[in-house]
């Protein structure tokens, strides 16, 4: 099921990126995926290991870079790290932060307070954090 939400989460990213309005239903679908996939990963670090080898973590990074769909992608961001660790997750954030350009303040500020929760809520996190 993992693999089959994945697959439509790229349809919904190259949809933003086309940022074609003619298809009303994609909006809906984002909101969806990010439900379904929210639930699966929550607590889930079998479901996080699927999303991470068919490509789905690297989709929720690029989703986080379009305003249209960064607080679902950010969320499902940080399910993925307090579910294992999520080492590669938090890399991927970090390097984010750190590519995006200085007047991108608000994109820098989601992005560490995703951090700055999945730190306060994890321990685990805290340990991968500390070796980054």
């Amino acid at each position: 099921m993992v693999e089959v939400l994945v697959d439509l989460l790229r349809a919904y990213a190259r949809y933003l990126v086309s940022e074609e309005d003619s298809k009303p239903f994609m909006s809906e679908l984002g909101s969806s995926l990010n439900a379904c996939l929210g639930e699966l990963l929550s607590g889930s670090p079998s479901n996080g290991a699927v999303f991470r080898e068919t490509g789905g973590a690297k989709v929720i990074v690029d989703l986080v870079r379009s305003e249209r769909s960064r607080k679902p992608a950010l969320a499902l961001v940080q399910q993925l790290i307090l579910a294992s660790g999520g080492e590669e997750d938090m890399t991927a954030l970090l390097e984010l932060l750190h590519s995006t350009q200085q007047t991108n303040v608000e994109l820098k500020t989601e992005i560490i307070e995703t951090l700055a929760t999945c730190l306060r809520e994890s321990h685990r996190a805290r340990a991968v954090f500390r070796y980054e």
